[in-house]
């Protein structure tokens, strides 16, 4: 009868604990929605300034081209389309757009809402294994929800906020429009959480869904994936010890196994120039203080590691020490000293709040069990004041960065919409937040583009930087930007002036061009000028002395530039270019012994050049354009396919789902096997 009623009473007490997980799941997720609510609503907000543009640009480009999607002409002249970012958050911007009939930057504000929310999701699921107690995992997800440490540790970011209690992780996805990074850091606690339950509790089948979560981040963020190795390092180093060498496996294959799975989409050739151009972006330059910081870094990690060992510190509690740590050396270091370990440093802020947050829970958990019962009653009562008023904080502030406006209302769409009336698919230059929304407004291709590690050569980054500074240009700054526009085939430029409402205004000297050019329209500061040329093709017949064959030093440096311009303008010298598809062009032209056609479109190794089914020899120039040797003389049609040919990254892809299965079986086998032949024997009876 006793035993009856103990029973009776257990499942009373475990009836309602079932349900406290997603209690806390749906308080944690109700609550971050209230505070992004604005974004639930909008169908275009006022941050102009933000990288939402290019990703709402390239989510549209896809929902039309979901059937060809390898090239992308739009921006610095072309590029292949999975070099231009990281897919992962687009593809779930379109599809959603397509299936739910949305607009995509209806679609792209939803999915960055609903991202948002389910951060501090995710990690609460990773901080309740690593504590064991739901009180611990709600409190770390709700700190998340309303403090941002990085506002207390650095000057910058308070700045910014206007105060420490103020919504960081809000800020940089819509201020900045981080979204590909955020939805980066909704994955790392799962991946964390699989590769666990993979490797230390031996559930065979976390170990594939674990592959497919590191995929979906090196899909989606480099950053973000950046983040995650620092992340799976500090797990790594959590678990050093008599049995860390499956954890180590574990995560090496489950990286390797990854990054096989996406080659399809991220090609391993485009990882060195993504880095080059992370440097270029901000002067990076790794040196000598870099190796001793890295040094410096790995005896401060292995003094940590014989602390932790000393005193028996729990290997969860370790993991967020060591991982915040490690994002938080990058982070502070560039917000207190301006020095850059990696290139952008500032961003993996979140990251470091995420782990601080994770350290402090599990810091704080043996600390308030030995607390009086009416002393954590209290101590309750206060953090539930204090959450209330976060709460009310962090919603006043969301709502201040949060307004819904007409696009109609905006310079960028006014110019853009202008430029397309009037230049259909001829190139243009626009610059700031023009080049950042223009793209998600109309399909006309731009000299310029998003983003920085996507530049497809220095050629073009000197373009750019020169036709906004004019850097010690002096009277030769007009001659040197249409040297520069001409050369790249721009059509027309658009000049914002100081007291235009473009968020940027990145030309240091737009008075330059008053007069200096043809002005087609104006609105306000903004003025659209015609850059002087002889036709809108792409395509031309040059003799081999009027080609770039040296990179140019500098922006300046126009010498080559003038000669190939010259030859552009030459009589004779128009071939008739014209797009089939996406990939897919011909060239029709008059070309004599010797001459070489130039086309005005980035090259890459995916070009091929065809006469009649004849393969042509194609390469890129000193500027990164086409050049095509025609086996022809007379009249020439010249078919230009691009295709990367990626068969053996299908073959790859291929062989890391099949891994990502088979591993478990063949890992545990392998462990069984040396446990066994670790086993003492047993001495055969005499």
């Amino acid at each position: 009868m006793q035993s009856q009623i103990e029973a009776a009473a257990a499942h009373q007490v475990a009836a309602p604990a079932r349900f406290l997980t997603p209690a806390s799941i749906l308080i944690l997720f109700g609550l971050n929605a209230y505070i992004c609510e604005n974004l639930f609503q909008a169908h275009f907000i006022d941050q102009m300034g933000s990288t939402a543009g290019p990703f709402i640009a390239i989510s549209r480009w896809m929902m039309r081209h979901w059937h060809d999607l390898s090239w992308y002409p739009l921006w610095f002249t072309g590029m292949p389309f999975f070099r231009v970012y990281p897919p992962g958050l687009h593809v779930v911007v379109a599809a959603a757009a397509s299936l739910f009939r949305l607009t995509p930057e209806r679609s792209y504000f939803l999915v960055i809402a609903l991202v948002y929310c389910l951060q501090p999701v995710t990690l609460y699921w990773l901080c309740y294994r690593a504590s064991g107690f739901r009180s611990c995992a709600f409190a770390a997800g709700l700190a998340f929800s309303l403090i941002s440490p990085s506002a207390f540790l650095a000057s910058l970011v308070r700045h910014e906020l206007g105060g420490i209690w103020f919504a960081r992780r809000y800020h940089t996805l819509v201020y900045y429009g981080e979204a590909p990074h955020d939805a980066v850091l909704l994955l790392i606690p799962l991946a964390i959480l699989f590769l666990h339950q993979a490797a230390v509790d031996r559930k065979r089948w976390f170990f594939p869904l674990a592959c497919l979560v590191l995929a979906a981040v090196f899909l989606t963020n480099w950053p973000g994936s950046v983040g995650l190795m620092m992340a799976l390092l500090a797990y790594g180093l959590s678990r050093v010890g008599a049995d860390s060498l499956p954890v180590w496996l574990s995560l090496a294959a489950s990286g390797a196994i990854a990054f096989a799975m996406v080659g399809r989409w991220i090609e391993p050739a485009s990882l060195l120039p993504i880095l080059r151009n992370a440097q270029q972006s901000d002067g990076t330059s790794f040196g000598w203080i870099h190796l001793l910081i890295a040094a410096s870094a790995i005896l401060i990690l292995l003094g940590l590691h014989r602390l932790f060992q000393r005193f028996g510190v729990d290997r969860w509690l370790r993991f967020f020490m060591f991982f915040a740590f490690i994002s938080g050396l990058v982070a502070l270091t560039r917000f207190w000293t301006g020095f850059n370990l990696l290139p952008q440093g500032h961003r993996w802020q979140l990251e470091m709040e995420m782990a601080i947050i994770g350290a402090i829970v599990l810091l704080a958990r043996p600390v308030l069990a030995r607390l009086p019962f009416r002393v954590r009653i209290v101590l309750l009562a206060l953090l539930a004041l204090g959450a209330l008023l976060q709460v009310r904080n962090y919603y006043r502030y969301a709502q201040s960065i949060t307004h819904e406006v007409s696009p109609q209302d905006t310079i960028e769409y006014r110019a853009s919409k202008w430029i397309e009336a009037n230049f259909n698919q001829a190139r243009v230059f626009v610059p700031g937040s023009v080049s950042l929304w223009l793209d998600a407004f109309t399909d006309v291709p731009q000299v310029g583009g998003c983003c920085d590690p996507s530049v497809p050569s220095f050629s073009h980054r000197l373009a750019l930087y020169t036709i906004y500074t004019g850097e010690n240009a002096g009277d030769r700054y007009i001659p040197a930007v249409l040297l520069w526009l001409q050369a790249y085939g721009a059509q027309a430029i658009l000049i914002t002036g100081p007291n235009s409402s473009e968020f940027f205004k990145p030309y240091a000297r737009p008075d330059a061009f008053r007069n200096a050019l043809p002005e087609l329209w104006r609105d306000g500061d903004n003025v659209i000028y015609k850059v002087p040329s002889p036709s809108p093709s792409l395509a031309h017949v040059l003799d081999r002395s009027e080609l770039v064959h040296r990179q140019p030093a500098n922006g300046l440096d126009t010498a080559g530039l003038a000669v190939y311009v010259a030859g552009l303008e030459r009589a004779g010298s128009q071939a008739e270019f014209q797009w089939i598809n996406p990939h897919q062009a011909r060239v029709r032209a008059q070309v004599a012994k010797g001459q070489i056609v130039s086309v005005q479109i980035s090259y890459d190794p995916g070009w091929r050049a065809t006469i009649s089914g004849i393969a042509q020899p194609i390469r890129g120039d000193a500027l990164g354009l086409m050049q095509i040797q025609p086996a022809c003389t007379g009249s020439c049609d010249i078919d230009l396919v691009f295709d990367p040919g990626r068969h053996l990254a299908n073959w790859a892809q291929m062989l890391g789902l099949i891994l990502a299965v088979v591993w478990p079986f063949l890992f545990n086998r392998a462990q069984a096997r040396r446990a066994a032949a670790e086993r003492p024997s047993r001495p055969r009876p005499h």
